[in-house]
Protein backbone atom coordinates (compact mmCIF):
# COMPACT_ATOMS: atom_id res chain seq x y z
CA UNK A 1 0.00 0.00 0.00
CA UNK A 2 2.99 2.38 0.78
CA UNK A 3 4.72 1.20 -2.22
CA UNK A 4 1.39 2.38 -4.28
CA UNK A 5 1.33 6.28 -2.52
CA UNK A 6 5.04 6.70 -2.75
CA UNK A 7 4.36 5.87 -6.69
CA UNK A 8 1.20 7.90 -7.08
CA UNK A 9 3.23 10.91 -5.37
CA UNK A 10 6.44 10.01 -7.78
CA UNK A 11 3.74 10.63 -10.69
CA UNK A 12 2.18 13.73 -9.45
CA UNK A 13 5.60 15.53 -8.97
CA UNK A 14 6.67 14.81 -12.09
CA UNK A 15 3.33 16.02 -14.21
CA UNK A 16 3.96 19.18 -11.68
CA UNK A 17 7.70 19.49 -12.86
CA UNK A 18 6.30 19.20 -16.60
CA UNK A 19 3.37 22.01 -15.57
CA UNK A 20 5.87 24.34 -14.18
CA UNK A 21 8.65 23.85 -17.07
CA UNK A 22 5.79 25.05 -19.43
CA UNK A 23 4.48 28.15 -17.39
CA UNK A 24 8.26 28.79 -17.10
CA UNK A 25 8.71 28.73 -21.01
CA UNK A 26 4.89 31.26 -21.17
CA UNK A 27 6.81 33.74 -18.98
CA UNK A 28 9.59 33.70 -21.80
CA UNK A 29 7.07 34.39 -24.15
CA UNK A 30 8.66 31.10 -26.02
CA UNK A 31 4.77 29.41 -27.11
CA UNK A 32 5.58 27.06 -29.17
CA UNK A 33 7.86 25.56 -26.78
CA UNK A 34 4.95 25.81 -23.68
CA UNK A 35 2.66 24.07 -25.96
CA UNK A 36 5.19 21.04 -26.61
CA UNK A 37 5.50 20.51 -22.87
CA UNK A 38 1.29 20.85 -22.72
CA UNK A 39 1.02 18.03 -24.58
CA UNK A 40 3.00 15.98 -22.89
CA UNK A 41 2.19 17.05 -19.92
CA UNK A 42 -1.78 16.46 -21.39
CA UNK A 43 -0.73 12.60 -22.27
CA UNK A 44 1.05 11.73 -19.03
CA UNK A 45 -1.76 13.21 -17.09
CA UNK A 46 -4.01 11.24 -18.97
CA UNK A 47 -2.19 7.90 -18.47
CA UNK A 48 -2.28 8.46 -14.72
CA UNK A 49 -5.98 9.31 -14.95
CA UNK A 50 -5.17 12.99 -13.14
CA UNK A 51 -8.11 15.20 -13.81
CA UNK A 52 -6.74 18.41 -12.46
CA UNK A 53 -3.57 18.32 -14.42
CA UNK A 54 -5.38 17.51 -17.52
CA UNK A 55 -7.53 20.51 -16.78
CA UNK A 56 -3.80 22.53 -16.40
CA UNK A 57 -2.83 20.77 -19.84
CA UNK A 58 -5.92 22.12 -21.91
CA UNK A 59 -5.27 25.56 -19.99
CA UNK A 60 -2.06 26.06 -20.77
CA UNK A 61 -2.38 25.04 -24.69
CA UNK A 62 -5.15 27.19 -24.48
CA UNK A 63 -3.24 29.94 -23.37
CA UNK A 64 -0.51 29.19 -25.92
CA UNK A 65 -3.21 29.32 -28.73
CA UNK A 66 -4.57 32.53 -27.41
CA UNK A 67 -1.34 34.25 -27.44
CA UNK A 68 -0.72 33.38 -30.88
CA UNK A 69 -4.25 34.83 -32.18
CA UNK A 70 -5.58 30.90 -32.28
CA UNK A 71 -9.36 31.98 -30.73
CA UNK A 72 -11.24 28.98 -32.12
CA UNK A 73 -8.63 26.75 -31.17
CA UNK A 74 -7.84 28.07 -27.56
CA UNK A 75 -11.58 28.46 -26.77
CA UNK A 76 -11.55 24.33 -27.86
CA UNK A 77 -8.77 24.26 -24.97
CA UNK A 78 -10.27 25.99 -22.17
CA UNK A 79 -13.69 24.37 -22.74
CA UNK A 80 -12.58 20.88 -22.02
CA UNK A 81 -10.54 22.22 -19.21
CA UNK A 82 -13.57 23.58 -17.75
CA UNK A 83 -15.14 20.03 -18.23
CA UNK A 84 -12.44 18.09 -16.78
CA UNK A 85 -12.20 20.70 -13.54
CA UNK A 86 -15.98 20.69 -13.08
CA UNK A 87 -16.25 17.01 -11.59
CA UNK A 88 -17.50 16.39 -8.56
CA UNK A 89 -14.46 15.29 -6.78
CA UNK A 90 -12.74 17.08 -4.28
CA UNK A 91 -9.52 17.55 -5.42
CA UNK A 92 -6.80 19.88 -3.77
CA UNK A 93 -6.12 22.87 -6.31
CA UNK A 94 -9.33 22.25 -8.59
CA UNK A 95 -11.55 25.09 -7.46
CA UNK A 96 -8.58 27.42 -8.24
CA UNK A 97 -7.48 26.26 -11.21
CA UNK A 98 -11.13 26.26 -12.39
CA UNK A 99 -12.27 30.22 -11.43
CA UNK A 100 -8.70 30.80 -13.73
CA UNK A 101 -9.93 28.82 -16.60
CA UNK A 102 -13.77 30.33 -16.51
CA UNK A 103 -11.55 33.91 -16.11
CA UNK A 104 -9.73 32.88 -19.36
CA UNK A 105 -13.18 31.76 -20.79
CA UNK A 106 -14.97 35.04 -20.18
CA UNK A 107 -12.25 36.81 -21.74
CA UNK A 108 -12.43 34.90 -25.04
CA UNK A 109 -16.02 34.66 -25.38
CA UNK A 110 -15.96 38.63 -25.33
CA UNK A 111 -13.20 38.43 -28.12
CA UNK A 112 -15.55 36.63 -29.97
CA UNK A 113 -18.19 39.00 -29.96
CA UNK A 114 -20.55 36.66 -27.22
CA UNK A 115 -20.77 39.50 -24.48
CA UNK A 116 -23.78 38.12 -23.24
CA UNK A 117 -21.68 34.48 -22.23
CA UNK A 118 -18.82 36.48 -21.43
CA UNK A 119 -20.75 37.83 -18.66
CA UNK A 120 -22.63 34.99 -17.23
CA UNK A 121 -19.23 32.99 -17.17
CA UNK A 122 -17.20 35.83 -15.15
CA UNK A 123 -20.55 36.21 -12.75
CA UNK A 124 -20.25 32.23 -12.32
CA UNK A 125 -16.35 32.44 -11.96
CA UNK A 126 -17.05 35.68 -9.07
CA UNK A 127 -19.93 33.36 -7.44
CA UNK A 128 -17.66 30.21 -7.13
CA UNK A 129 -14.79 32.72 -5.69
CA UNK A 130 -16.97 34.24 -3.06
CA UNK A 131 -18.56 30.65 -2.00
CA UNK A 132 -15.18 29.43 -1.80
CA UNK A 133 -13.51 32.41 0.13
CA UNK A 134 -11.59 32.96 -2.49
CA UNK A 135 -9.93 36.72 -3.84
CA UNK A 136 -11.05 36.86 -7.85
CA UNK A 137 -9.78 40.50 -8.96
CA UNK A 138 -9.23 38.78 -12.65
CA UNK A 139 -12.80 38.14 -13.11
CA UNK A 140 -13.61 42.01 -11.96
CA UNK A 141 -10.91 42.98 -13.80
CA UNK A 142 -12.57 40.99 -17.25
CA UNK A 143 -15.54 42.81 -16.58
CA UNK A 144 -14.19 45.61 -16.59
CA UNK A 145 -13.06 45.02 -19.91
CA UNK A 146 -16.46 44.05 -20.99
CA UNK A 147 -17.66 47.38 -19.92
CA UNK A 148 -15.01 49.12 -21.87
CA UNK A 149 -15.34 47.24 -25.20
CA UNK A 150 -19.00 48.40 -25.00
CA UNK A 151 -17.83 51.73 -24.10
CA UNK A 152 -19.25 52.08 -20.71
CA UNK A 153 -16.17 53.53 -18.93
CA UNK A 154 -17.43 54.99 -15.89
CA UNK A 155 -18.53 51.09 -14.91
CA UNK A 156 -15.40 49.77 -16.16
CA UNK A 157 -13.45 51.89 -13.97
CA UNK A 158 -15.53 50.75 -10.87
CA UNK A 159 -15.05 47.00 -11.91
CA UNK A 160 -11.33 47.84 -12.37
CA UNK A 161 -11.49 49.44 -9.38
CA UNK A 162 -12.55 46.29 -7.19
CA UNK A 163 -10.22 44.47 -9.22
CA UNK A 164 -7.29 46.97 -7.77
CA UNK A 165 -8.96 46.53 -4.05
CA UNK A 166 -8.00 42.92 -4.27
CA UNK A 167 -4.61 42.94 -5.55
CA UNK A 168 -1.68 45.17 -4.00
CA UNK A 169 -1.31 48.10 -6.65
CA UNK A 170 2.37 48.80 -5.47
CA UNK A 171 3.63 45.31 -6.21
CA UNK A 172 4.12 43.86 -9.75
CA UNK A 173 2.79 40.38 -8.05
CA UNK A 174 -0.96 39.52 -8.47
CA UNK A 175 -1.74 41.39 -11.57
CA UNK A 176 -2.24 44.84 -10.02
CA UNK A 177 -0.13 47.02 -11.85
CA UNK A 178 -2.23 45.30 -15.17
CA UNK A 179 -5.84 46.21 -13.25
CA UNK A 180 -4.26 49.58 -12.82
CA UNK A 181 -3.28 50.12 -16.53
CA UNK A 182 -6.26 48.90 -17.85
CA UNK A 183 -7.98 51.98 -15.21
CA UNK A 184 -5.72 54.64 -16.16
CA UNK A 185 -7.05 53.89 -20.18
CA UNK A 186 -10.37 54.06 -19.52
CA UNK A 187 -9.76 56.78 -17.44
CA UNK A 188 -8.15 58.75 -20.69
CA UNK A 189 -11.63 57.53 -22.42
CA UNK A 190 -13.25 59.88 -20.22
CA UNK A 191 -10.57 62.76 -20.60
CA UNK A 192 -9.29 62.42 -17.08
CA UNK A 193 -5.53 62.41 -18.58
CA UNK A 194 -3.96 63.93 -15.41
CA UNK A 195 -5.61 61.24 -13.36
CA UNK A 196 -4.42 58.26 -15.96
CA UNK A 197 -0.65 60.05 -15.76
CA UNK A 198 -0.45 59.58 -12.34
CA UNK A 199 -1.12 55.89 -12.27
CA UNK A 200 0.74 55.31 -15.31
CA UNK A 201 3.64 56.88 -13.62
CA UNK A 202 3.44 55.41 -10.66
CA UNK A 203 3.25 52.02 -12.51
CA UNK A 204 6.31 52.92 -14.33
CA UNK A 205 8.27 53.09 -10.92
CA UNK A 206 6.65 50.25 -9.39
CA UNK A 207 7.66 47.78 -12.36
CA UNK A 208 11.52 50.24 -13.05
CA UNK A 209 12.27 49.20 -9.05
CA UNK A 210 11.02 45.61 -10.03
CA UNK A 211 12.70 45.23 -13.58
CA UNK A 212 9.33 43.81 -15.07
CA UNK A 213 9.99 44.85 -18.87
CA UNK A 214 6.46 44.43 -20.31
CA UNK A 215 4.58 46.50 -18.07
CA UNK A 216 7.13 48.97 -17.73
CA UNK A 217 6.23 49.20 -21.79
CA UNK A 218 3.01 49.67 -21.54
CA UNK A 219 3.27 52.25 -19.04
CA UNK A 220 5.51 54.27 -21.13
CA UNK A 221 2.92 53.55 -24.09
CA UNK A 222 0.43 55.43 -21.91
CA UNK A 223 2.74 58.18 -20.46
CA UNK A 224 3.52 59.00 -24.22
CA UNK A 225 -0.26 58.53 -25.40
CA UNK A 226 -1.57 61.10 -23.31
CA UNK A 227 1.61 63.47 -23.68
CA UNK A 228 0.07 62.56 -27.76
CA UNK A 229 -3.17 64.15 -26.88
CA UNK A 230 -2.17 66.89 -25.15
CA UNK A 231 -0.03 68.10 -27.77
CA UNK A 232 3.60 67.75 -25.45
CA UNK A 233 5.30 65.91 -29.38
CA UNK A 234 8.62 65.89 -27.68
CA UNK A 235 8.07 64.35 -24.46
CA UNK A 236 5.42 61.89 -26.45
CA UNK A 237 8.28 60.97 -29.10
CA UNK A 238 10.55 60.28 -25.67
CA UNK A 239 8.68 57.94 -24.04
CA UNK A 240 7.48 56.40 -27.56
CA UNK A 241 11.24 55.48 -28.53
CA UNK A 242 12.22 54.62 -24.55
CA UNK A 243 8.98 52.08 -25.08
CA UNK A 244 10.06 50.81 -28.09
CA UNK A 245 13.69 50.17 -26.71
CA UNK A 246 12.38 47.89 -23.56
CA UNK A 247 9.99 46.15 -26.39
CA UNK A 248 12.70 45.31 -28.51
CA UNK A 249 15.03 44.24 -25.65
CA UNK A 250 12.07 41.31 -24.64
CA UNK A 251 10.74 40.80 -28.22
CA UNK A 252 7.15 42.32 -27.37
CA UNK A 253 6.37 42.02 -30.92
CA UNK A 254 2.55 43.29 -30.24
CA UNK A 255 3.63 46.39 -28.31
CA UNK A 256 6.39 47.48 -30.96
CA UNK A 257 3.20 47.80 -33.53
CA UNK A 258 1.18 49.41 -31.45
CA UNK A 259 4.19 51.75 -30.54
CA UNK A 260 5.57 52.38 -33.69
CA UNK A 261 2.37 53.36 -35.14
CA UNK A 262 2.37 56.07 -32.46
CA UNK A 263 5.56 57.46 -33.41
CA UNK A 264 4.29 57.55 -36.99
CA UNK A 265 1.44 60.35 -35.95
CA UNK A 266 4.34 62.22 -34.14
CA UNK A 267 6.48 62.51 -36.91
CA UNK A 268 3.49 63.60 -38.99
CA UNK A 269 2.50 66.12 -37.14
CA UNK A 270 6.07 67.38 -36.83
CA UNK A 271 6.30 66.78 -40.59
CA UNK A 272 9.29 64.18 -40.71
CA UNK A 273 7.98 62.11 -43.42
CA UNK A 274 11.29 59.81 -43.82
CA UNK A 275 10.91 58.83 -40.27
CA UNK A 276 7.04 58.61 -40.76
CA UNK A 277 7.62 56.06 -43.45
CA UNK A 278 10.25 54.03 -42.08
CA UNK A 279 8.40 53.52 -38.56
CA UNK A 280 5.44 52.65 -40.77
CA UNK A 281 7.30 49.48 -42.96
CA UNK A 282 9.15 48.61 -39.69
CA UNK A 283 5.96 48.07 -38.14
CA UNK A 284 4.49 45.97 -40.90
CA UNK A 285 7.87 43.92 -40.88
CA UNK A 286 8.22 43.54 -37.40
CA UNK A 287 8.36 39.29 -36.49
CA UNK A 288 4.66 37.81 -36.49
CA UNK A 289 2.75 41.43 -37.12
CA UNK A 290 0.36 39.39 -40.17
CA UNK A 291 -0.56 37.82 -36.74
CA UNK A 292 -1.23 40.89 -34.99
CA UNK A 293 -4.44 42.42 -35.29
CA UNK A 294 -2.78 45.79 -35.46
CA UNK A 295 -0.90 44.31 -38.92
CA UNK A 296 -3.96 46.05 -40.79
CA UNK A 297 -3.97 49.35 -39.15
CA UNK A 298 -0.27 49.88 -40.47
CA UNK A 299 -1.35 48.94 -43.84
CA UNK A 300 -4.26 51.25 -44.18
CA UNK A 301 -1.65 54.30 -42.76
CA UNK A 302 1.03 53.48 -44.95
CA UNK A 303 -1.42 53.72 -47.52
CA UNK A 304 -2.42 56.75 -46.48
CA UNK A 305 0.93 58.09 -46.40
CA UNK A 306 1.72 57.31 -49.73
CA UNK A 307 -1.69 58.67 -51.44
CA UNK A 308 -0.95 62.28 -49.29
CA UNK A 309 2.49 62.11 -50.62
CA UNK A 310 1.37 61.29 -54.40
CA UNK A 311 3.18 58.21 -54.59
CA UNK A 312 0.52 56.00 -55.81
CA UNK A 313 2.51 53.00 -57.18
CA UNK A 314 3.54 51.99 -53.58
CA UNK A 315 -0.31 53.02 -52.57
CA UNK A 316 -1.59 50.40 -54.95
CA UNK A 317 1.29 47.74 -53.45
CA UNK A 318 0.22 48.27 -50.33
CA UNK A 319 -3.31 48.03 -51.08
CA UNK A 320 -2.63 44.65 -52.27
CA UNK A 321 -1.30 43.88 -49.38
CA UNK A 322 -4.42 44.82 -47.35
CA UNK A 323 -6.94 43.40 -49.26
CA UNK A 324 -5.06 39.77 -49.11
CA UNK A 325 -4.44 40.41 -45.44
CA UNK A 326 -8.29 41.39 -45.07
CA UNK A 327 -9.26 38.11 -46.94
CA UNK A 328 -7.40 35.82 -45.06
CA UNK A 329 -8.64 36.92 -42.07
CA UNK A 330 -12.30 36.05 -43.40
CA UNK A 331 -11.82 32.98 -45.75
CA UNK A 332 -14.90 31.55 -44.39
CA UNK A 333 -17.60 33.57 -45.60
CA UNK A 334 -20.40 31.49 -43.67
CA UNK A 335 -17.99 31.98 -40.77
CA UNK A 336 -18.00 35.52 -41.20
CA UNK A 337 -21.56 35.72 -41.23
CA UNK A 338 -21.89 33.50 -38.06
CA UNK A 339 -19.95 35.56 -36.47
CA UNK A 340 -21.55 38.57 -37.06
CA UNK A 341 -24.90 37.16 -36.04
CA UNK A 342 -23.52 35.86 -32.48
CA UNK A 343 -21.88 39.43 -31.81
CA UNK A 344 -24.62 41.13 -33.00
CA UNK A 345 -26.94 38.66 -30.62
CA UNK A 346 -24.48 39.54 -28.10
CA UNK A 347 -24.70 43.17 -27.96
CA UNK A 348 -28.15 43.27 -28.24
CA UNK A 349 -28.37 41.15 -24.92
CA UNK A 350 -25.53 42.84 -23.94
CA UNK A 351 -27.60 46.16 -24.16
CA UNK A 352 -30.62 45.08 -22.84
CA UNK A 353 -28.97 43.72 -19.64
CA UNK A 354 -26.72 46.52 -19.11
CA UNK A 355 -28.92 49.67 -20.11
CA UNK A 356 -31.94 49.47 -18.14
CA UNK A 357 -30.25 52.37 -16.20
CA UNK A 358 -29.70 54.19 -19.31
CA UNK A 359 -33.04 53.57 -20.69
CA UNK A 360 -34.49 54.50 -17.11
CA UNK A 361 -32.51 57.76 -17.71
CA UNK A 362 -33.74 58.68 -21.02
CA UNK A 363 -36.73 58.06 -20.18
CA UNK A 364 -36.25 60.91 -16.46
CA UNK A 365 -34.66 63.22 -18.91
CA UNK A 366 -37.86 62.98 -21.55
CA UNK A 367 -41.02 63.70 -18.75
CA UNK A 368 -38.10 66.43 -16.91
CA UNK A 369 -38.11 67.85 -20.93
CA UNK A 370 -42.12 67.69 -20.47
CA UNK A 371 -42.73 69.32 -17.00
CA UNK A 372 -40.17 71.74 -18.45
CA UNK A 373 -42.59 72.41 -21.39
CA UNK A 374 -45.30 72.97 -19.22
CA UNK A 375 -43.96 75.19 -16.67
CA UNK A 376 -42.60 77.26 -19.56
CA UNK A 377 -46.26 77.47 -20.98
CA UNK A 378 -47.60 78.33 -17.86
CA UNK A 379 -44.94 81.10 -17.72
CA UNK A 380 -46.28 82.10 -21.22
CA UNK A 381 -49.69 82.30 -19.91
CA UNK A 382 -49.02 83.92 -16.77
CA UNK A 383 -47.01 86.87 -19.03
CA UNK A 384 -50.13 87.09 -21.48
CA UNK A 385 -52.78 87.44 -17.95
CA UNK A 386 -50.38 90.20 -16.55
CA UNK A 387 -50.25 92.48 -20.15
CA UNK A 388 -54.30 91.91 -20.08
CA UNK A 389 -54.61 92.37 -16.43
CA UNK A 390 -52.36 95.58 -16.87
CA UNK A 391 -54.85 97.56 -19.95
CA UNK A 392 -57.37 97.21 -16.91
CA UNK A 393 -55.24 99.52 -14.84
CA UNK A 394 -57.39 102.68 -13.31
CA UNK A 395 -55.79 105.31 -16.67
CA UNK A 396 -57.18 102.50 -18.81
CA UNK A 397 -60.46 102.56 -17.60
CA UNK A 398 -60.89 106.16 -16.92
CA UNK A 399 -59.81 106.89 -20.93
CA UNK A 400 -62.48 104.24 -21.94
CA UNK A 401 -65.38 105.16 -20.03
CA UNK A 402 -64.54 109.09 -20.99
CA UNK A 403 -64.34 107.88 -24.78
CA UNK A 404 -67.95 106.30 -24.24
CA UNK A 405 -69.53 109.40 -22.34
CA UNK A 406 -68.20 111.19 -25.20
CA UNK A 407 -69.84 109.32 -27.89
CA UNK A 408 -72.95 109.48 -25.50
CA UNK A 409 -73.35 113.19 -25.99
CA UNK A 410 -72.66 113.14 -29.49
CA UNK A 411 -75.36 111.18 -29.80
CA UNK A 412 -73.48 107.98 -31.28
CA UNK A 413 -74.99 105.23 -30.02
CA UNK A 414 -73.93 102.38 -31.91
CA UNK A 415 -69.94 103.38 -31.32
CA UNK A 416 -70.90 103.77 -27.83
CA UNK A 417 -72.49 100.67 -27.69
CA UNK A 418 -69.76 98.73 -29.23
CA UNK A 419 -66.72 100.16 -26.74
CA UNK A 420 -69.17 98.76 -23.85
CA UNK A 421 -69.12 95.49 -25.48
CA UNK A 422 -65.39 95.77 -25.63
CA UNK A 423 -64.59 96.67 -22.32
CA UNK A 424 -67.21 93.82 -21.00
CA UNK A 425 -65.56 91.18 -23.01
CA UNK A 426 -62.46 92.28 -21.82
CA UNK A 427 -63.21 92.21 -18.55
CA UNK A 428 -64.71 89.16 -18.54
CA UNK A 429 -61.51 87.53 -19.75
CA UNK A 430 -59.89 89.22 -17.51
CA UNK A 431 -61.80 87.76 -14.47
CA UNK A 432 -62.33 84.11 -16.45
CA UNK A 433 -58.48 83.79 -16.43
Amino acid sequence: MGRVIRHAKENTRELEELHSKGLEFLQDAQFSKAMIFGRKLLKKAQLYESLLLIGKAYSLMGFCCYMNNDLNQAMVHYETAQKSLSVKENIKGKSEELISVLNSLGTLYKLKGELWKSMQILNSSIELSEKLGIDNPAAFNNLGTLFFSNKQYYKAIEYYGLACKLTDGSKVEGSGIKFQANKAHAYIKIGELGIANRIYRNNLQVCEENKEFELSVASLKGIGKIALKRGQLMLAEAEFLRALSFSKEVNFHFHQVDILQNLSIVYSRTNRLEQEEGVLIEAINVKGATNNTNYGKSLNMLKTFYEGQGRYNEASLVLEKLITFLKDKRKNERENNLYNYQKEFGEQMFDRFLNQEHRFRKSLKKKNNELSQVVLNQNRLRIRINSLRGQLEPGYLFNTLQDIQKYAIDGDNIMASDYIADLASLMRRVLRN
